[in-house]
């Protein structure tokens, strides 16, 4: 960059990049989330890998996400490895998010895969988002502000479990008048559209960057935070199976986009501080012993020699000052609110981040028993080093 940076002065670029099967046949791309699993049939809105990265001389920090549902560590790792010899960041300091649409394409062949043709364009498109994002850095100032969100029921009222946290907290880098990037951390399950859908859908998370996008400008960035029990507020659904339509994402992503718009409305400007990034990995006991093929190397790209447990992949971080925790899980309420309760609010609290390993739950919540326990690899107390 040849841009001078002044004394309290960010600096930020950003990116979106269409990674769509445009061109290739639809049956080759199963979606996501729903078993039994559908392959798609027509899109109904693109498919897209977003960047944002501030930051510069070390302290960068990358935020990228890919409209789909789950994604492997071994897919992370392979794409930060690229990211990292495309433009000389640091592995360590990307995270990688998945929005969680259950109508995104599979990327991970749990549920019929994609053919490797798109999934090469998808890899090629979340390298380049990341390229672009990174060179059109510029010096900007950053902004925080929250509001709280209506659109997210909790769906384990079988067991008595009624919580649900409602915040959205957003950041925002701007230059003059004019918007550069927007990172929105609000939590709602991007599952809309029913299990049934055969709409190619970026759900709910696209749908709210998209008008966050037109109404600010700039590129925004939907990272998913406390859902992992949390679904659309549509009437009278099944808590597990949605029911919804086209109408009912737009009503929702209007709804999320207007407690979004309230956030921004709020902010205020932040001085500036580095960005800082810590990893850890959080053990857990193997309570349910067929979720031990997530530590086979061809999910985790690693080999894992303690069959009694897990590392779960977990990220302490700071932008801006702002404190920040991401999980490579679903976070169900119980834990989210463990972990903000460790950092200082307003907080960022990041689910399905940097690789995917079950729903991530207290000990509590998981003797409860239900769906989410049961493909959770066991129950998570200690939070370990994390905010060491």
């Amino acid at each position: 960059m040849k841009s001078v940076i002044a004394k309290n002065e960010f600096t930020a670029g950003a990116a979106v990049e269409n990674i769509s099967p445009e061109g290739l046949k639809f049956p080759l791309v199963w979606m996501s989330g729903y078993m039994p699993t559908r392959y798609a049939t027509e899109q109904l809105d693109p498919i897209q890998a977003r960047a944002i990265v501030s930051g510069e001389k070390g302290d960068e920090l990358m935020i990228l996400s890919v409209d789909t549902c789950i994604i492997t560590p071994f897919t992370v790792s392979l794409w930060k490895r690229m990211i990292s010899r495309k433009i000389g960041m640091r592995p360590e300091r990307i995270l990688v998010i998945a929005t969680h649409t259950h109508s995104g394409p599979d990327l991970t062949g749990l549920f019929g895969g994609v053919s490797p043709m798109y999934f090469a364009r998808v890899t090629e498109g979340v390298v380049e988002a990341a390229r672009k994002a990174w060179v059109s850095r510029r010096p900007a100032r950053l902004f925080m502000g929250c509001s709280t969100h209506n659109i997210g029921k909790p769906r384990r009222t079988e067991t008595g479990q009624y919580d649900r946290e409602d915040s959205v907290v957003v950041m925002q880098w701007r230059i003059g008048d004019g918007v550069v990037a927007t990172l929105v951390n609000l939590g709602c399950h991007s599952v809309v559209l029913p299990h049934f859908s055969k709409l190619l859908s970026s759900d709910l998370a696209g749908g709210i960057n998209r008008k966050a996008d037109s109404f600010f400008g700039g590129v925004t960035l939907f990272a998913p935070r406390i859902q992992g029990d949390v679904n659309p507020n549509i009437l009278g659904d099944d808590p597990y199976h949605q029911n919804g339509n086209p109408e009912e994402l737009e009503r929702l992503s209007s709804e999320g986009f207007a407690s979004v718009r309230a956030a921004v409305a709020s902010a205020t400007e932040m001085q500036y501080e580095k960005n800082s990034i810590s990893r850890c990995e959080i053990k857990v006991s193997l309570r349910k012993a067929w979720m031990g093929l997530m530590k086979s190397p061809i999910w985790a790209g690693r080999l894992s020699f303690d069959p009694l447990s897990y590392g779960i992949p977990a990220s302490h971080f700071k932008i801006g000052g702002v404190e920040g925790a991401a999980f490579s899980g679903e976070v169900l309420t119980c834990l989210g609110r463990k972990a903000v309760s460790g950092m200082k609010e307003p907080c960022l609290l990041i689910s399905y981040c940097d690789g995917y390993y079950g729903y991530l739950m207290t000990s509590e919540t998981f003797a409860t028993g239900g769906y989410e326990p049961n493909v959770s690899p066991g129950p998570m107390d200690d939070f370990g080093s994390l905010f060491s």
